[in-house]
């Protein structure tokens, strides 16, 4: 009996790569469902991370990996864009009460290096960057003056993070 369920087994472990490939998964509709947990996430956990409100989020191009090799240390280009639309947010600055994202798209590509040190690189931009403001003391002021310094601090905030979860990870 042992024999048949061990056999069993091993014929369940060969067929599921084909029916991985054929339920049609892939990165990008991993990637999808993943927003869509996101939004659902901060709509009823949002306060912890500042985010009020959130219209929607999506992913704006086809995601993409790439891996070289050069000397036999691997380094990994990631690249994504997100669409971000009716984003309010809290920052946690006290002259600063609040942000308002009416629409953005971000586009993000990172950079890791396997070699020890690690090395993580973020390029962050935001081609589309319309109907945002930053309210001070609860006055809006449109905040196209502020965007880069806006692009760099949530570049170096993700670039933090991301170099502390791949620091852990390793």
């Amino acid at each position: 009996m042992q024999t048949h369920h061990f056999s069993g087994m091993l014929l369940l472990l060969a067929l599921m790569p084909i029916s991985i490939l054929a339920s049609g998964v892939s990165v990008d509709s991993v990637i999808d469902s993943t927003i869509q947990d996101v939004v659902s996430y901060l709509t009823k956990y949002g306060a912890k991370y500042h985010v009020q409100s959130l219209g929607s989020l999506a992913r704006s191009c086809p995601f993409t990996f790439n891996r070289t090799v050069p000397k036999g240390e691997a380094n990994y280009k990631l690249g994504i864009c997100f669409n971000v639309a009716d984003l309010m947010t809290t920052p946690p600055i006290k002259t600063v009460t609040k942000v308002r994202l009416g629409l953005v798209k971000l586009e993000a590509t990172l950079y890791v290096k396997t070699t020890v040190p690690r090395a993580v690189k973020l390029e962050l931009s935001a081609p589309v960057f319309s109907d945002v403001y930053v309210y001070v003391f609860g006055i809006p002021i449109p905040a196209i003056a502020f965007k880069s310094r806006i692009m760099s601090q949530l570049q170096d905030t993700i670039e933090d993070k991301l170099r502390a979860l791949i620091a852990t990870s390793v």
